[in-house]
């Protein structure tokens, strides 16, 4: 008699391959939504980082465009008042003008050199009212500048672009305001010598703590104002013939993309400071490989998490 064959090993292989197929199902059933959902949420995380450092450097950057406008209108209202004492007193008296503009100098500060000139730009007195080698800086003929000329032809105020000064001997932004008398005729004018060295203060203040953030003020012709390398500084370079520091006259902020002097890439944010018609811009700007790498940071923690959840679910 033929035997029946024992079919419980059969049946049990059957039992576990179906198991088997089952724990597979319901792995993929719960894998791969969180699969999907992590690819989808890299993206986002991804863009979303860069938008934050986008918004980082736009808050420095309007930051930066508020305090410099603050810092020129202080020394711009500096100057007017001294002019407007010098209407007052009615003369240019060598002996009247020099405590007043010493006294103003001292009061406000964050000026390297203050004068007051006659109509013909000549300096009647200057604070400080001797130079190095103990020579008086009074008696210099200022009317070939820029800012002696625009004054007298629109009759305001003027500020000068970046240049070295004549008795500083340093990078000066020149502020020149009108003097007059009762019948309006230009008698003289005063002029405060704006120290650079104050938004260079302001700006490294607004980024400490921000790390790989760097910042160049630049005037209307692309010169340096404000940069972090003070040999540019000292020398007044121009950097507008690099794409990272075009002139930008829009009155939002641009994003923008470019190598700095050095030729690192940057991606920047650019605004204009036009605050008493400066026409300066505002160039805040990081490596392009940190940026990257931040988004990097973000997609390998929302991966993390994703392969943190996949294990839940299988």
């Amino acid at each position: 008699m033929q035997s029946i064959p024992d079919l419980k090993p059969v049946r049990r292989k059957a039992r576990i391959g179906l198991r088997g197929y089952i724990f597979c199902c319901l792995g993929l059933v719960a894998a791969l939504p969180v699969l999907v959902l992590g690819v989808i949420q890299v993206t986002k995380w991804e863009a979303k980082q860069l938008d934050d450092v986008d918004q980082e450097r736009q808050f420095v950057a309007q930051t930066l465009v508020q305090g410099i406008g603050q810092i020129v209108d202080g020394h711009v209202r500096a100057v007017e008042t001294l002019a407007g004492q010098v209407e007052a007193r009615g003369s240019l008296d060598k002996t009247v003008l020099q405590p007043m503009v010493g006294s103003l100098r001292a009061r406000y500060g964050g000026f390297s050199v203050m004068y007051i000139a006659g109509a013909d730009a000549v300096s009647i007195v200057t604070d400080p009212p001797f130079n190095e080698d103990g020579k008086p800086n009074a008696g210099t003929n200022y009317s070939n500048r820029d800012y002696y000329q625009a004054m007298k032809r629109s009759g305001t105020t003027a500020i000068s672009r970046v240049q070295i000064g004549k008795r500083s001997g340093v990078p000066n932004v020149q502020i020149a305001a009108p003097a007059r008398d009762r019948q309006g005729a230009l008698v003289g004018f005063v002029e405060g010598s704006l120290d650079l060295d104050s938004i260079q203060q302001l700006v490294d203040s607004t980024i400490k703590g921000m790390p790989g953030l760097q910042v160049a003020v630049l005037d209307h012709a692309g010169r340096v104002i404000a940069y972090p390398d003070a040999k540019l500084r000292q020398a007044v370079a121009t950097l507008s013939q690099l794409a990272l520091f075009k002139k930008y006259t829009g009155s939002g902020i641009e994003i923008r993309t470019g190598e700095d002097d050095k030729e690192v890439k940057m991606r920047a944010s650019v605004t204009a400071v036009t605050a008493h018609g400066l026409d300066w811009n505002v160039v805040v700007y990081r490596p392009q490989v940190y940026e990257l790498s931040q988004a990097a940071t973000a997609r390998t923690q929302v991966l993390t998490v994703a392969g943190i959840a996949l294990l839940v679910g299988l």
